[in-house]
């Protein structure tokens, strides 16, 4: 049986793993693709089906994106199930640093 903690669980690990963190998958989150967008674009829906696409246990679930202002030109911005807010999306921080050894150097292969 699936518990509340295990959604939690994986929409975490999700939001955590940056988008093509995985060789050769697209799974992941790009967070920042929330950021600096119209209003009139359906980006909270595409986050969602991306998200569902990677995590296709969560495809039965009244998943969605809210927000609510918090101060001038600032807004808090929710993952919800229904109507409960679960994880502040503002607040969140991406891992970077999940698959590489941070001692070890890199070549950009795409540098001129």
């Amino acid at each position: 049986m699936i518990l509340p903690e295990h959604i939690i669980a994986m929409l975490n690990h999700w939001l955590q793993t940056p988008a093509n963190g995985y060789f050769g998958s697209s799974y992941g989150a790009d967070l920042n693709s929330l950021l600096l967008r119209p209003l009139s674009t359906a980006t909270a829906d595409i986050f969602i089906q991306k998200l569902k696409r990677d995590v296709p246990i969560l495809n039965d679930l009244d998943l969605g994106i809210s927000s609510s202002n918090t101060g001038f030109e600032r807004k808090q911005i929710y993952l919800t199930i229904g109507t409960q807010k679960l994880i502040n999306l503002s607040q969140f921080q991406q891992n970077t640093n999940t698959r590489f050894n941070q001692n070890e150097e890199f070549v950009d292969a795409n540098a001129n």
